[in-house]
């Protein structure tokens, strides 16, 4: 206990001329806060997958933006997108798309691999 109320001064010079009762209930609310805010987050987790709501659709340019950032492998980008693999792979196998597989599976933009 003396540790939080050392570091409540420390964020607020103020705190100094706080009774042990106000801080008791300072720590209390902003517990509270927290413990809501984990259960809300331990809620989203546990919701079955088809319940996720705002699950995006996997296109070749989410995937070309994706690459912009970095080189990746098919399991990585399906499980970014939360997307099956085989999605991917036809995405990355149509030529039109302009994303190339090199060695061991990683995948560049064509225009990333000098013409590849």
């Amino acid at each position: 206990m003396a540790a939080s109320v050392c570091i409540l001064k420390q964020k607020d010079p103020n705190m100094n001329a706080l009774t042990h009762k106000e801080i008791i209930a300072w720590l209390r609310s902003n517990g509270q806060k927290l413990l809501d805010a984990a259960d809300a987050i331990e809620g989203a987790f546990t919701q079955p997958e088809e319940m996720i709501r705002f699950k995006r659709e996997v296109t070749p340019e989410r995937i070309r933006e994706r690459l912009r950032r970095g080189h990746s492998r098919i399991p990585q980008l399906a499980k970014e997108f939360s997307a099956p693999e085989e999605t991917i792979r036809a995405i990355v196998q149509n030529r039109d798309n302009g994303i190339v597989t090199k060695d061991r599976g990683w995948l560049y933009l064509r225009e990333d691999s000098n013409g590849g």
